[in-house]
C-alpha cells in the first residue's frame, strides 16, 4: 500500500510532506517527512481532534469558557475579530475555527492543548 501511496504522491505538483503511524501496529510511512512546510489551516484539524480527544477522555471540559483577551484576537480569518465577545467555550471556539477558519479560536485551542500534551508526532513545526 505504502509503495502506491508514494507513487501517486510522486506525480502531484507542489510540495508535499506526510508522516503516517499506525498506532495499533507501529507501522510508518515517510514521504519528505523532514521538509518543512507551512501548515496553514490544515493544523487546524488535528487541533479539532485533540480538544474532542482531551473532553472524551475528561482532561477538559468543552463546555468551560475561555477567556478572550484583545491581545489574542489575529486581524486576519475568521469572525471573533468582529465580535465583542469575552468569552467562549473551548466547543463554540472548536466550531469557529473549523467552521469559519477562524485563527483567533486556532491560537486559543493551541494554547490550551498544552494543559495535558498528547503524545507528540515526530518534531512538527508549525509556524503560525
Amino acid at each position: 500500500m505504502f509503495e502506491e501511496m508514494k507513487a501517486r504522491l510522486d506525480l502531484l505538483p507542489g510540495d508535499i510532506s506526510v508522516y503516517l503511524k499506525n498506532m495499533a501496529s507501529g507501522e510508518t510511512f515517510a514521504y519528505n517527512a523532514n521538509r518543512e512546510l507551512n501548515a496553514a489551516s490544515v493544523i487546524k484539524v488535528p487541533v479539532m481532534l485533540e480538544a474532542y480527544r482531551a473532553g472524551c477522555a475528561g482532561e477538559i471540559d468543552l463546555n468551560e469558557r475561555l477567556t478572550i483577551r484583545r491581545e489574542d484576537i489575529m486581524p486576519s480569518c475568521g469572525v471573533l475579530n468582529q465580535l465583542s465577545l469575552q468569552s467562549m467555550s473551548i466547543s463554540d471556539l472548536v466550531t469557529l475555527m473549523i467552521i469559519v477558519s477562524d485563527n483567533t479560536a486556532a491560537n486559543l485551542l493551541i494554547d490550551i492543548s498544552h494543559r495535558s500534551p498528547p503524545p507528540a508526532p515526530p518534531s512538527p513545526r508549525l509556524p503560525r
